[in-house]
């Protein structure tokens, strides 16, 4: 066939013979066996990177290009079910179909499936593996399962993730494995049926309130649990730490609910009743003012060392706090503010000297510089034989560093060894060879202002 180049799968096994004798092959730069007898032959394994077997006899020279190819994994595609889905209850059977194509051949392929339940520490997961089947190397094949919801006994929350795995029967490079695209199946929580999906924002302030609250109370039932083993002294000191601690809390909510009033800091009301007028402008979120109130009741109870008494108000409080907390929110987008930078006034303002060096080329660019060179070189060659060699040993390291300008490579190499006019070849890959240098220049060249 007289080849230029030899492309084949990395590790496959390639034969190269012709007619005559007292011939020497190269690898690179090693030399390599070749049999001989009624016709020479070399064998070799397709190597990981591109490399230029070199064939000689007497004073002449043929250089072919092995240009080794990855193997594709299969590819795999998941039929059915069609899309994500979350469901109200888990019931029913999921009918899960998959298509699986390879170019070498197909081993084998099956079904799994994730399910996941809980979340943060108390999250737990487990992959069950279904609809397994040995292919025997057909490029083509199916999968099929059914999976009943019903035994899984998905709660809500739960999380089922289905996808399909298939592997090819390449042996020689290692097997490839191709997965296809996820479906998950959700059951909905209870509580999203009521509530509106929005962009996740920031906490707002009552999300630490209702737990400063929370905190509030368990002090408080601490210090009612321990009040009869406590002398008087140290029960009233207790719990006027706490009022103290509610009442700065119940100004916290005050200055969210009223931001046009706030108190100064570390004043806090001792008496009086809560405002019944609106301050500010904006409505009043009727959960934060419930909260205030109770606060306000419990925080006068414990002025006078009443816990038991104060523990209603305060629990009242907090499950205010939490309606607040979990009433629908809306967060709106908007834009990184401009920065504006008067040029002239701070331009050369700077006090660092800075350090002046002289600048290295990276490995791209003298790889590029040296191609270039020596596709000059070898264009100017008279002699088509002697100017294909050297074009294919150019293309070589050309696959490793400028696959673009490889592939336009190719046509050129094979007009001289076929001895057509290699010009229009040529002219394509020289414009692909100048497209990658002015890339390189753009991607190097100062920015400006």
């Amino acid at each position: 066939d007289e080849p230029s180049t030899i492309t084949a799968l990395r590790g496959s096994r390639i034969t190269v013979t012709g007619r005559g004798s007292d011939v020497e092959a190269f690898l690179g730069d090693g030399a390599i066996r070749v049999s001989t007898g009624r016709r020479w032959g070399v064998e070799l394994t397709m190597p990981a990177q591109a490399v230029a077997l070199t064939l000689r006899h007497g004073g002449s020279r043929r250089v072919i290009v092995l240009e080794p190819r990855a193997d594709a994994a299969p590819r795999v595609r998941l039929t059915s079910p069609p899309r994500d889905t979350i469901m109200q209850r888990a019931s029913g059977v999921i009918r899960v179909l998959v298509t699986i194509e390879e170019d070498i051949g197909i081993a084998d392929g099956y079904i799994e499936y994730m399910l996941s339940s809980g979340a943060e520490e108390t999250f737990s997961a487990r992959t069950v593996v279904t609809g397994t089947r040995e292919f025997r190397g057909a490029t083509r094949g199916d999968l099929s399962a059914a999976i009943d919801l019903g035994p899984l006994r998905l709660g809500p929350g739960d999380v089922i993730s289905i996808r399909a795995v298939a592997r090819d029967a390449n042996s020689v490079s290692g097997r490839g494995v191709g997965v296809s695209d996820t479906r998950t199946y959700r059951v909905a929580r209870r509580d999203e049926y009521d509530s509106l999906t929005v962009e996740a924002g920031a906490p707002i302030v009552p999300e630490s309130t209702v737990v400063s609250q929370r905190m509030l109370i368990l002090r408080a039932e601490a210090l009612l649990r321990e009040q009869s083993v406590l002398t008087r002294d140290s029960s009233v000191t207790r719990v006027r730490g706490i009022a103290a601690d509610q009442i700065r809390l119940r100004e916290r909510v005050h200055d969210i609910i009223y931001p046009a009033h706030t108190h100064p800091e570390g004043e806090i009301e001792a008496t009086g009743e809560p405002e019944d007028v609106e301050e500010g402008t904006g409505p009043i979120n009727p959960h934060l003012k419930t909260a205030y109130e109770e606060m306000w009741s419990a925080a006068r109870e414990l002025q006078i060392a009443e816990v038991a008494a104060a523990l209603p108000f305060m629990r009242a409080a907090a499950a205010a706090l939490d309606r607040a907390r979990l009433a629908n929110r809306y967060y709106l987008r908007s834009g990184a503010s401009r920065v504006v930078v008067d040029v002239p006034r701070v331009r050369l303002q700077g006090k660092d000297k800075g350090s002046s060096a002289t600048r290295t080329p990276r490995a791209s660019e003298r790889a590029l510089q040296e191609i270039a060179r020596d596709f000059a070189r070898a264009a100017a060659i008279p002699e088509p034989a002697a100017a294909a060699n050297e074009l294919s040993l150019i293309r070589v390291r050309a696959l490793a560093e400028l696959p673009e300008f490889a592939a336009a490579l190719a046509p050129a190499i094979e007009a001289l060894r076929r001895g057509r006019d290699p010009g229009a070849a040529m002219a394509i890959a020289r414009s692909e060879l100048d497209r990658a240098d002015a890339i390189a220049r753009d991607g190097a060249g100062w920015s400006r202002w």
